[in-house]
Formats: structure tokens, sequence, C-alpha cells
């Protein structure tokens, strides 16, 4: 689990002159209830209300424009400090994440 201790950031990249249409999968987990919201280039796609097992925020046909895709994972409780160690300040955590073509959008020119 890689874990967030504020708002978290992932970005993928479109490497091609036009949209992708991609699946795209997180699976979550929170340190405490709340909800975490997900946007995509400052569009909110998904939010979720998480607790202490994993869940997963799926985003069918979602399309990722060319270049750099910014996604934020805003998290509506502050972090807590879970032990006196470094790197003990949380708010959730991604345990994994995937990305998949839409088959029927491989072959779109």
């Amino acid at each position: 689990v890689r874990w967030a201790n504020r708002d978290g950031v992932l970005s993928f990249f479109n490497p091609h002159d036009r949209p992708l249409e991609v699946d795209l999968r997180f699976v979550l987990i929170g340190v405490s209830p709340g909800e975490v919201r997900v946007r995509h280039q400052g569009r909110q796609v998904a939010a979720a209300r998480l607790g202490s097992l994993p869940l997963e925020i799926a985003l069918p046909r979602l399309k990722l424009e060319p270049g750099v895709n910014v996604f934020k994972l805003i998290s509506s409780e502050p972090a807590r400090r879970l032990g006196p160690e470094r790197y003990q300040l949380r708010t959730f955590g991604l345990k994994s994440s995937s990305i998949g073509l839409v088959a029927d959008a491989v072959a779109a020119p």
C-alpha cells in the first residue's frame, strides 16, 4: 500500500495525438472513515466512502487526452498519525491501480 499524507496525485501519459478510451481502476483503503473524490483534469469523475477495508473505484471508458492526464485524489478527512515513527501520517492508501485500453477503442483512427 502506498499511503498519502494529504491528497494524492496520479498521472498517466497518452503518447498519441488522439484521445484513448481506457478502463481505469483504483483500490483504496481509508485510515478512518471518510470520502475520497477523484478529479481528472480538474473535473470530478468519482467519489467513494472509504473505511478500513479495500474499496475499488472503477472508471470505465474514461477518455485520456493526448499528453499527461492528472488525477487528484482528495480526502475529506485530515491525515492521522498512526505511530511515533517517520512516515506514519496518513489519510488513505492506494493498494493497487490498473489501466487497460477499451477493446473497441484500439482500432479507432
